[in-house]
């Protein structure tokens, strides 16, 4: 970038159907262009699509746009799109995941909360019968923990972010949320 050598371009103009192929594609230019070497584990990381459906990942993503605007008519949105998603597909871990933080931010915007929260710990548990290491359902249970009792929330919360950071070290709302429990904690 300082010197404004450019590394790599391509053009990628193919079917929406195709989305997944241009995915790998592309992430494999990247590494051979910046000539990075891969573990195995990261090599598997970058060629998972956990939402193989071209329909079922289009409803996932506009969900999670929907879940962004933390209004209740959003949420409502979202929880269509995600149905229609589980319909598509049938039982996933991200989109029992997404459910999960739907159920979670309408708690969050004061909406039906001790149902809601109960709502989100069954999607997150089972998010996490089928992916045990599914980062984004721990967060959620790492999240939803704040609801219960302190200080031993604090220390359910802990554990969980400390779960989601060793099965996805980049995981944002894991970094946030152990970034929280260490405030919480006095260790800022």
């Amino acid at each position: 970038v300082a010197d404004g050598y450019h590394l790599w371009s391509e053009t990628y103009d193919r079917k929406l159907e195709d989305v997944f192929a241009i995915q790998d594609e592309i992430s494999s230019a990247i590494v051979n262009a910046l000539q990075l070497k891969l573990t195995p584990r990261e090599t598997q990381k970058i060629s998972e699509h956990p939402i193989d459906n071209v329909r079922a990942y289009e409803c996932y993503l506009k969900a999670d746009r929907e879940v962004m605007r933390f209004d209740e008519k959003s949420l409502d949105s979202a929880l269509v799109y995600l149905q229609t998603a589980i319909d598509i597909m049938g039982d996933n871990a991200e989109l029992f995941s997404g459910m999960a933080n739907v159920y979670s931010q309408y708690a969050n915007v004061g909406v039906k909360q001790e149902d809601y929260l109960e709502r989100a710990r069954q999607y997150a548990m089972k998010a996490l019968a089928l992916r045990p290491d599914l980062a984004s359902a721990l967060c959620q249970l790492g999240s939803l923990a704040a609801y219960e009792d302190y200080p031993k929330s604090i220390h359910d919360s802990y554990r969980y972010y400390k779960k989601a950071l060793a099965a996805n070290p980049t995981e944002i709302r894991a970094l946030h949320g152990m970034s929280a429990v260490y405030e919480q904690m006095g260790k800022s």
